[in-house]
């Protein structure tokens, strides 16, 4: 247990420190609607583990529309006043083995089961990013990952594409693939939440 907290210390731990975005009183947060809760429901898997809520996923699914219009008032409220309660932000993290050796920590890859309430909450959020990003034209067309209506598959094609001309007109062709370690794992929130604000993305 020791070496799990340590190491997990060492790859969470961040280079600039703590940091804490203070919203700018004059900034606005747009009012949750059931209608957004509901949809991100429905877009759960009703077959996950629950998280330290024991609440399953599927429950919810099933149940939503009864309570979609209070549940949004509340989410409001807290955002509001920027208090989140400390049950809704615990999860439960389980390690499943990805390959290597079984002994080294560093080959288990963390699963955090999250609250199904947050993992709504957050559903909401992402989708609001997501759509403010796309519509400042904050992402260039080359990343397919991660985005609507977009496909890795389009870039699999097109590198195929050039593996074939390479070998139709015999021309040399170079090909660098990066693989970041840890890479969502290790990124700065402060570099997010900048990169966000320089497209105008603050409160959505």
């Amino acid at each position: 247990m020791e070496e799990t907290t340590r190491f997990y210390n060492d790859l969470y731990s961040s280079e600039a420190g703590t940091y804490t975005h203070d919203r700018e009183p004059n900034v606005m947060i747009n009012r949750i609607t059931a209608d957004e809760l509901t949809a991100a429901a429905q877009h759960m898997k009703g077959n996950t583990a629950p998280g330290a809520d024991n609440i399953p996923s599927k429950a919810v699914k099933s149940t939503i529309s009864t309570f979609a219009g209070r549940l949004a008032d509340a989410f409001y409220g807290l955002l509001e006043e920027d208090n989140m309660p400390p049950e809704l932000l615990h999860a439960k993290t389980i390690l499943l083995y990805k390959k290597g050796n079984r002994l080294d920590i560093g080959n288990y890859r963390p699963i955090s089961l999250l609250p199904v309430l947050y993992k709504i909450l957050t559903r909401v959020i992402t989708d609001r990013v997501s759509t403010a990003a796309e519509n400042a034209h904050a992402l260039p067309p080359e990343q397919a990952g991660f985005r609507r209506t977009y496909s890795t598959v389009d870039h699999i094609h097109s590198l195929n594409q050039l593996f074939e001309k390479s070998r139709e007109f015999n021309m040399p062709l170079y090909v660098v693939f990066i693989d970041f370690k840890k890479a969502f794992d290790s990124i700065e929130l402060q570099s997010i939440w900048e990169a966000l604000q320089s497209y105008g993305i603050d409160a959505v």
